[in-house]
């Protein structure tokens, strides 16, 4: 399935100029707030380690002085069409905050892109709606193009069709489609994506690398250093088989028990805006200073035994039998505890 997704991203891209670069689009002001209001995928980034948490704790590091926070208002499956009819929720639910919002990132579109390219002139009339609204309550306004879903022809036109908005409104814009289709591009080989350089787990979702990529998306944007100082480990536990949903092993990694890690560190930013996201969304997640040594403890639920530790990008299983595992953090990890079912005794 992959391989026919690639060779569609490599022939939508036909013609299309690739090694593309995110410009500044906005430098930020002492005191900003930033706000970005999007779907689940900004939900996921505002969890720690996510995008979003990337970007707060990068701009803290490398402009400190100015008091810039970072923070987001997402619920899964919402649509550009929600937004102006729902925007005094959008705004008034948004928490950690010191002062109100001063800019206001709008990155919605991949759940309007379900209805097809027929979807696409309520998708812009929500989003010029949006605009006028956010502008009447003296925001800096910033339009994101949707990414990638699962190939390049579901969200091309809405892509698009932002690009001639942010022209219309003179609103900076942030090509996140154009910074994905190029990615993609540099790193298929022989119509299959390069080990460790998938964006996503599902089509939509980021894996760990995914969060990453995004992160540094978003400091080009704000002229920032597309870097972080600090590493990410996300970890959590999952079944052997079986789910409703799997990441990109193509195996569940919902359930089943849960990971512990020390020491854990309290990050600046606070928790996510909308703590219901936890229950579908069970990876932790934490952020350490590089040589950092931590222990992960699986504790499996009621009814399961542990299996093993298993590292995801680049996928490796660990050599220890133990439900205590120690690693030093050098680099971005993503650990998963996988549990199976405790056999039952035969009589």
């Amino acid at each position: 399935m992959f391989k026919n997704i690639f060779w569609v991203l490599l022939c939508g891209l036909a013609g299309t100029a690739v090694a593309f670069e995110q410009p500044q689009v906005y430098q930020l002001k002492a005191k900003d707030h930033v706000l970005i209001l999007g779907d689940s995928t900004s939900a996921e980034g505002y969890s720690l380690a996510g995008h979003i948490r990337m970007v707060d704790e990068a701009q803290y590091e490398q402009i400190p002085d100015r008091g810039v926070v970072v923070r987001a208002n997402a619920t899964p499956g919402t649509r550009m069409t929600d937004l102006p009819k729902g925007m005094d929720s959008f705004l008034s639910k948004s928490i950690g905050q010191s002062h109100a919002p001063t800019v206001a990132i709008i990155n919605f579109g991949l759940n309007d892109s379900k209805d097809g390219e027929k979807n696409v002139m309520n998708y812009i009339a929500s989003a010029r709606q949006a605009v006028s609204q956010l502008r009447t309550q003296n925001l800096t306004v910033i339009l994101c193009t949707p990414t990638l879903w699962g190939g390049l022809e579901q969200t091309r036109a809405y892509a698009q069709a932002i690009r001639d908005l942010a022209a219309e409104l003179k609103t900076p814009v942030i090509d996140l489609y154009a910074a994905h289709a190029d990615h993609f591009v540099k790193n298929i080989r022989n119509g299959q994506q390069m080990p460790g350089t998938m964006l996503t787990r599902d089509g939509v979702h980021f894996t760990l690398f995914g969060e990453i990529f995004q992160a540094r998306i978003y400091l080009q944007a704000f002229g920032l250093k597309p870097v972080m100082q600090k590493s990410h480990l996300r970890y959590g536990g999952r079944m052997e088989s079986g789910g409703f949903r799997f990441d990109a092993l193509g195996q569940n990694m919902y359930g089943g028990g849960k990971v512990k890690v020390e020491p854990e560190i309290v990050t600046n930013a606070p928790t996510p805006s909308n703590p219901g996201w936890s229950e579908t969304w069970p990876m932790e997640q934490q952020i350490f200073a590089p040589g950092t040594k931590v222990t992960l403890t699986a504790t499996p639920n009621a009814g399961n035994t542990f299996l093993r530790w298993e590292r995801f990008e680049p996928n490796m299983v660990f050599p220890e039998t133990s439900p205590k595992l120690t690693v030093t953090i050098e680099e971005n990890m993503w650990i998963s505890a996988v549990f199976k079912p405790i056999e039952a005794k035969k009589p």
